[in-house]
């Protein structure tokens, strides 16, 4: 992790190549993009990235289309300066709540040959 004072990188932040640029209250910081090549995910894991990406994807066609995203504001009753992105993007959540623990349930059952276990309940 390297600090940055210099002028020309102040406020930039996001990833260019290689490097990532963050900002903190105390500077820019320069990172690596960290290597996720060792990284094994679990089934669960995954269940739930997928479930994630078609919940982006939903917002993504909302908020991209300025009609649609219009529409769902008033449909909403979204308060200028609230996100219609974030707002979609717990719609889906919401309407597909069965749908995902469905899978999840599944899922387990696949990871644990079959054998039903209870989920945990979050806190």
């Amino acid at each position: 992790m390297a600090r940055s004072t210099n002028s020309a990188l102040k406020g930039i932040r996001g990833r260019v190549g290689n490097l990532i640029f963050k900002q903190y209250s105390y500077g820019t910081v320069v990172t690596l993009v960290p290597d996720m090549d060792n990284v094994k995910t679990t089934p669960q894991q995954r269940a739930q990235r997928d479930y994630f990406a078609e919940a982006v994807a939903y917002a993504k066609e909302i908020s991209r289309n300025p009609g649609k995203k219009e529409a769902y504001r008033k449909k909403h009753k979204l308060e200028k300066g609230k996100s219609v992105f974030n707002a979609a993007i717990q719609e889906f959540k919401r309407k597909n709540k069965k749908r995902y623990t469905e899978i999840l349930v599944e899922v387990l059952e696949e990871a644990h040959n079959g054998k039903k276990r209870p989920l945990k309940k979050r806190r």
